[in-house]
């Protein structure tokens, strides 16, 4: 905006800001550019695996709180009459614990390994667990299967949308881990029992006899068997006993991942007065906050302040900034508290029509409530 008015009074005209968002203006055709050719491809190491918004790798000790109820659950409810039947039913009851409701595709089953997936459905859906009404097996992730746990429609756990999120996440990761591919169902199950109740450095006790119930083995010794197959697929690194029937496990860096960790430290508040509580407030102002707080600096003075804006234009043949206007009326133009009341004034001023020209570079004008 080249104005000599304005550079006589020394007043640099800057290009449009966020307080006036320009124009959408068409563009005009720009000649075909030849394309250069392309590069020859040069090989790149593959990126690592990112985790999505939810950090499903990774528990919290509040979520961990909603798995140890999953567990000793599926041994109450006396679920699955095998360990792939039960891994089936851990796999369902932590996708639905919160709503009462999941999906299901074909890829969960087969990336499960069960013998029949079908027969595995059917033995859960008999006493009325789960209902479910659509083939599986020939779900896909655009067409998926959904199913119905009837006990926790009304979300009896009380369980939040991020901890149902991590803990059917966790339980997805844990199973179908690298390291436990080759184990069979029951081992697989042994290393949800022993990770679930793990401490932060990855030193896990639990009870054998526990253990044998969640994994359906037949005793004490049968945990045994399955800690030393944990040990071979490198999942654990030690185990030692801890008496009274009980054991203590180490587990490895790889299954350290999913040890749940402790709860980040609440951030300290901003002190009152502060650049930064200052701020806050400043990029925290509501529209009806700006509004209201606008309303103090023009109550009374609609009037004068289109008829300045007026006066200036016939000056300058174009609109003054908002923070010319905010430099007339004597409002503070700084950011802070200050400024969003002064933004808060013109946007009313536009709102009831007093002003006119949001959205055109330096076109703030007298609006049709005005009178000359």
């Amino acid at each position: 905006m080249n104005c000599p008015v304005c550079a006589a009074e020394g007043v640099i005209n800057h290009p449009p800001s966020q307080d006036q968002p320009p124009a959408e203006r068409p563009k005009a055709e720009e000649p075909p550019v030849e394309e250069p050719a392309a590069p020859e491809p040069v090989e790149q190491p593959a990126p690592a695996p990112a985790t999505d918004q939810y950090g499903l790798r990774r528990l919290r000790i509040s979520h961990r709180a909603y798995l140890e109820k999953a567990l000793p659950y599926l041994v109450e409810k006396n679920l699955g009459s095998s360990p792939q039947v039960r891994l089936f039913a851990l796999v369902c009851l932590t996708r639905a614990a919160r709503s009462g409701t999941g999906n299901l595709v074909g890829d969960d089953l087969r990336r499960l390994r069960l013998t029949d997936g079908v027969a595995a459905l059917r033995e859960l859906s008999a006493p009325g667990w789960l209902t479910c009404d659509t083939d599986v097996m020939t779900a896909t992730p655009e067409h998926p299967a959904g199913y119905v746990l009837p006990e926790f429609t009304e979300n009896p756990w009380q369980m939040g949308k991020v901890s149902a999120k991590r803990i059917s996440g966790w339980v997805s990761d844990v199973v179908s881990h690298r390291r436990l591919r080759k184990v069979n169902h029951q081992a697989r199950l042994a290393a949800v029992h022993l990770t679930a109740h793990s401490d932060v450095a990855g030193s896990s006790t639990v009870s054998a006899a526990d253990m044998a119930k969640f994994c359906l083995a037949k005793g004490p010794g049968d945990v045994v068997d399955l800690v030393k197959v944990l040990l071979q697929a490198g999942w654990l690194t030690g185990v030692a006993p801890a008496g009274a029937g009980s054991l203590t496990v180490t587990l490895s860096t790889d299954a350290q991942k999913y040890v749940a960790a402790p709860e980040q430290a609440p951030t300290e508040p901003p002190v009152p007065g502060s650049r930064r509580q200052v701020a806050k407030e400043a990029v925290h102002w509501s529209m009806d906050r700006r509004i209201s707080e606008g309303r103090k600096l023009t109550e009374g003075r609609e009037q004068e302040i289109a008829d300045w804006i007026q006066k200036f234009r016939d000056v300058h043949n174009h609109g003054p900034s908002w923070g010319a206007v905010a430099a007339h009326l004597g409002w503070p133009r700084r950011h802070g508290p200050e400024r969003q009341a002064a933004n808060g004034a013109i946007e009313l001023l536009l709102k009831e029509d007093w002003l006119a020209g949001q959205g055109v570079p330096y076109g703030l004008r007298p609006g049709s409530r005005y009178e000359a």
